[in-house]
């Protein structure tokens, strides 16, 4: 009975932590990959002269992402970026370049 105990604490207190951990580091990669993909697509329509540059919030499997447009003078290209909260509640950010139409 005692063996058993111990056996239950030694799982509660080590590997149950790191299994959450693990889970949530897991949902942050999806994310990641996810607002790449966004942030490709909207570059893409940008490049094309599809769609206008204008701040839009998308709400895709549980998370708000924003992407927001500025001029990179320095690059002389419109830079695109992505932003959202990620399972741990900290804030993430990407941003990826177009030439515009």
């Amino acid at each position: 009975m005692l063996i058993s105990l111990n056996i239950l604490f030694i799982v509660c207190t080590f590997i149950l932590p790191n299994y959450m951990l693990i889970k949530g580091e897991r949902k942050n990669i999806e994310q990641i990959n996810q607002a790449q993909a966004l942030l490709s697509e909207e570059l893409e329509h940008v490049y094309f002269g599809e769609k206008e540059m204008e701040t839009t919030s998308i709400y895709e499997k549980e998370t708000l992402f924003t992407i927001e447009w500025n001029y990179n003078e320095s690059f002389g290209l419109f830079e695109g970026c992505i932003k959202w909260e990620d399972s741990f509640k900290r804030e993430k950010k990407r941003c990826g370049y177009s030439k515009g139409s």
